[in-house]
């Protein structure tokens, strides 16, 4: 029965029967069982969009560096080989040996980013496996809360209520 305290509402778990107290406790473990496992997760949906946030940029723009310096690289092979008549070939060999080097830069830059991103990438395989931890928490509390809650009540029903009713319907016949 609810008390109040002051202005405060104090709920007194049912300690007249250890059944009721059995059953009321399996039925907040059941309700835990949900809460939990939906809170990490919200915890984790928040740490992968925080890392795509982070990552899916430079990730990106490191892609179309590579891609542009390639394409650069590629296009002063072609103006070399289209010049190949040209008296001074030298300025072709120096412009395609710069592109290359600004290829090799962006590679290399692209490496480095991805050697992080394979990092980040850790992390978040980490944040799964807990998640899936407690999801496995919350199938078993979910599991032992209504069990416990369900033969809780019986019990009570049973063994408590039952009698009761039958002598208040004993002494209301008499």
């Amino acid at each position: 029965m609810p008390l109040l305290f002051g202005e405060v509402l104090v709920i007194q778990p049912p300690t007249d029967n250890l059944y009721k107290l059995v059953a009321i406790f399996g039925l907040i473990v059941w309700g835990f069982s949900f809460y939990i496992p939906l809170q990490k997760l919200d915890e984790a949906q928040l740490e992968f969009a925080k890392w795509n946030a982070e990552w899916n940029p430079i990730l990106f723009r490191a892609l179309d560096v590579d891609n542009n310096a390639r394409e650069q690289l590629e296009c002063a092979i072609a103006d070399a080989k289209v010049s190949v008549n040209d008296p001074n070939p030298d300025q072709y060999c120096e412009a395609i040996e710069a592109k290359f080097l600004e290829q090799k830069l962006a590679a290399s830059n692209l490496e480095l980013n991805m050697a992080e991103l394979r990092g980040r990438k850790n992390i978040v395989d980490e944040l799964e496996k807990r998640y899936d931890r407690y999801r496995c928490y919350g199938l078993v509390c979910t599991f032992v809360g209504f069990v416990t809650m369900i033969l809780g009540f019986w019990c009570w029903y049973v063994k408590v209520q039952r009698p009761l009713d039958l002598a208040l319907r004993r002494e209301a016949d008499k």
